[in-house]
């Protein structure tokens, strides 16, 4: 599977049930940030890829569902714009990750 270049190779299936889980346990935390919690779910979510088709719009309502439950508002991708925030979705939440005091599923 392949996005533009980008190459992907989705998780076994039978791990979508414990990635799943730990999505829905990293999306309960407080920490981090709500703008990055809310990206990295949708990173996530995406990678995981759980369905044949609709991962990148489910994946969008997840975020702006951490957005909205954080007290931010709603933000929209357009279609023509979503390769180009994809890629700065996953710069910043790989910089998330990488960053020593974050763990994404860590307590």
């Amino acid at each position: 599977m392949g996005l533009r270049g980008w190459r992907y190779v989705p998780p076994n299936p039978k791990k979508i049930p414990d990635l799943i889980g730990g999505l829905e346990r990293f999306a309960a935390r407080e920490n981090p940030d709500p703008i990055t919690r809310a990206l990295l779910v949708h990173l996530e979510f995406v990678t995981i890829h759980p369905f044949l088709d609709g991962n990148g719009r489910l994946g969008r309502l997840l975020m702006n569902y951490a957005l909205l439950a954080a007290g931010l508002p709603w933000v929209t991708i357009r279609s023509d714009e979503r390769i180009r925030s994809s890629g700065r979705l996953s710069e910043r939440s790989w910089t998330a990750i990488r960053s020593p005091s974050s763990s994404l599923y860590g307590t």
